[in-house]
């Protein structure tokens, strides 16, 4: 059986209730030598680091940047970062999921 493609892939969502915007990605904890950042933009064209994960570590919230991280799992692990409440600025909000190899 071959595996799903799309279960890499992140998904984003907005909270309706807390108002918050959440991205959920898999990272791959053994993969020492992966740079995951977890990124924000207001325009779609400048992008702000939010959280990070270097060298298999837990994903870590970077100064100003998200509100939350969660970890779940094992291998791989499931993280959901929870972005800033978006009533807080108005207007378009940004997540993406970049990984890099070092």
């Amino acid at each position: 059986r071959l595996p799903d493609p799309t279960a890499a892939l992140p998904v984003g969502t907005l909270n309706t209730t807390t108002h918050h915007m959440e991205i959920t990605f898999p990272r791959e904890s053994l993969a020492k030598d992966l740079v995951y950042t977890v990124e924000a933009s207001d325009d779609n064209i400048t992008w702000t680091p939010i959280a990070q994960s270097v060298h298999g570590k837990p994903v870590k919230k970077l100064r100003r940047g998200a509100l939350s991280v969660h970890e779940t799992g094992l291998y791989p692990v499931s993280v959901t970062v929870v972005d800033r409440p978006v009533t807080l600025t108005p207007g378009p909000r940004f997540l993406r999921v970049t990984v890099t190899r070092l």
